[in-house]
């Protein structure tokens, strides 16, 4: 065999050399006509295409693939067999590009005056695609083979395991060998599928333990706090987050994981849930811009610093099959300030208030509270009992910042009294607030009896002053 190889090589050498020489003008001219078509001896699929260009060859190999077909019988059923839904494409124009590979070289041409080339159909093939069909056509003769599948259970709550049964299927892979070999001589035919048994890749008990596995996952605890209050997500949003995936080849399944994205999600918005959106200072100022008062002062905010810090601790415990538990940590944002006008004339009244703005009057003289609008009063004065001797009332500039519809009072040991479920209460200052005061026959005096500190209204007014009243509503006391 290397003998005669070697007999070709010196026979070749000798036409060169007479092409080069002698014939050096005949061989040019012999090169140059095969530039650009295939060359001698160079077939596809058996059958000479010598002399055509790439685009003939092209239109040659999608014509005679229009003339094959194939047909398929199962359990003495024919059908016939779509080659595209086989996941079997051929590419003439690469085949066509096959054909041409020695026009590259002088010696390429050279050497197909003594060797043939035969060049097979250039076929690509969709594995997914060949064994979908093959289940397809064994469906003729039965079930195809179910797979052990995990999946929630109606409430959504907890993973159950449903059962994998076998079945019919083919051999997509001799299947399509078969095809190839006739293809190879655009040639088609009847296929005689066989028919066989199969067990499911995943079995029963597989799924049975990941779901067992998901249900573990599930019962893990994940509490973050706040300072104040605990979140946990529920086991139906755990349940979401458990990704039970077939491995690549489809033959187990993968153990079940958190999906980082949506864990991610979950710290994300119970952070945000969490964060206090910082409320500004509000100064009233005169006409030339000089502050007259700090008519809402400004409340820090509070933002997460380390949502990814809780949710690394998270993904980190659950891989291991434990518990967590973590809190958010906050940065403080400083409060905007902000300046409006108060209204022309203010600056000489009790409270320089601006246009509209919501406020209220302790007179601790004539013992009256007065609810105003801007400048103007839109209720009262109000007749009041303010603190005892020794329990006056504060004095000075307050604001509203927590209010009850009804609460105990006192009612603890550091406390001399105890008086249950005081009526409409709005805190000002500490435990000063104005509240209604059932027990009180008569309003706008002062002395013995009075309060401990708080404004004692008659009932109905203290509930208009709730109604009307916002946390934040400024609080003028006085003589």
């Amino acid at each position: 065999m290397a003998h005669s190889s070697r007999k070709v090589l010196l026979v070749i050498g000798a036409v060169i050399a007479a092409c080069l020489g002698v014939g050096g003008g005949a061989g040019a001219t012999y090169a140059l006509h095969y530039n650009n078509v295939a060359l001698p001896g160079v077939s596809i699929g058996g059958q000479s295409v010598t002399g055509m260009s790439h685009d003939e060859m092209t239109t040659f190999v999608e014509q005679r693939l229009s003339d094959v077909s194939f047909t398929a019988v199962v359990n003495g059923k024919s059908q016939p067999v779509n080659l595209t839904e086989l996941g079997i494409t051929v590419d003439a124009s690469a085949t066509a590009d096959a054909a041409l590979i020695n026009n590259g070289s002088f010696f390429g041409k050279i050497k197909a005056l003594f060797s043939s080339q035969r060049v097979d159909p250039v076929i690509s093939i969709d594995k997914k695609a060949a064994s979908a069909y093959a289940l397809s056509l064994a469906a003729e003769a039965g079930p195809p083979p179910v797979e052990g599948e995990v999946k929630l259970d109606s409430d959504g709550g907890r993973f159950v395991a449903t059962e994998a049964r076998k079945g019919k299927t083919v051999d997509g892979e001799a299947l399509v060998e078969t095809v190839k070999e006739h293809l190879a001589v655009f040639e088609g035919g009847t296929l005689d599928v066989r028919i066989v048994d199969v067990e499911p890749s995943i079995s029963t008990e597989e799924a049975q333990k990941a779901a067992q596995a998901a249900n573990e996952l599930i019962g893990l605890g994940i509490t973050v706090n706040d300072g104040i209050d605990n979140f946990s997500p529920s086991g139906e949003e755990k349940a979401q987050w458990v990704k039970i995936e077939p491995t690549a080849d489809g033959s187990a399944l993968s153990d079940p994981v958190f999906d980082e994205k949506k864990v991610q999600e979950w710290v994300k918005e119970t952070a945000e849930t969490t964060n206090v959106e910082a409320q500004p200072t509000i100064n009233n100022v005169d006409a030339s811009g000089n502050i007259l008062v700090e008519a809402r002062p400004g409340v820090k905010g509070l933002t997460v610093n380390n949502d990814k810090e809780v949710f690394d601790g998270i993904m980190q415990a659950v891989s291991k099959g434990e518990s967590y538990e973590g809190s958010f940590h906050y940065d403080d944002v400083e409060p905007e300030v902000e300046s409006r006008p108060a209204l022309p004339g203010a600056e000489n009244a009790v409270y320089p208030a601006a246009a509209g703005e919501k406020w209220l009057e302790i007179n601790l003289g004539n013992n009256s509270v007065t609810a105003y609008e801007g400048l103007t009063a839109v209720r009262g004065p109000v007749l009041i009992v303010p603190g005892s001797p020794g329990h006056e009332t504060v004095t000075g500039l307050f604001h509203i910042y927590m209010q009850f519809e009804k609460q105990d009072m006192g009612c603890t040991p550091e406390w001399p009294y105890c008086a249950r479920d005081v009526p409409w209460v709005s805190y000002f200052h500490g435990s000063y607030a104005f509240h209604g005061a059932p027990w009180q026959d008569t309003f706008g005096w002062n002395g013995p009896g009075g309060s401990h500190g708080c404004i004692n209204m008659p009932v109905d007014e203290a509930y208009w002053l709730h109604q009307w009243s916002e946390l934040g509503t400024p609080v003028v006391s006085h003589y």
